[in-house]
């Protein structure tokens, strides 16, 4: 994952069970995932920092079934 801003820009990586835990300084941050394998680009997404303050937020990642189809 990664969080930019016109300040920052920091990369953190999730442990196996895909947690991850960052601290950031106050301010506006775009957020980019990347999975290498067989998933859908994540859409980067707007997160706003407070400081002093904790947030959580949970992102889930879909096959792409485009270019991985079900085998059955």
């Amino acid at each position: 994952m990664i969080f930019e801003s016109a300040q920052e820009n920091r990369k953190v990586v999730s442990n196996e069970t895909g947690e991850f835990e960052i601290e950031l300084p106050a301010g506006e941050y775009r957020v980019t995932v990347t999975q290498f394998g067989i998933f859908d680009p994540f859409k980067p997404l707007k997160l706003k920092v407070k400081a002093g303050k904790v947030k959580k937020f949970d992102v889930v990642l879909k096959y792409d079934t485009k270019k991985y189809p079900p085998v059955f």
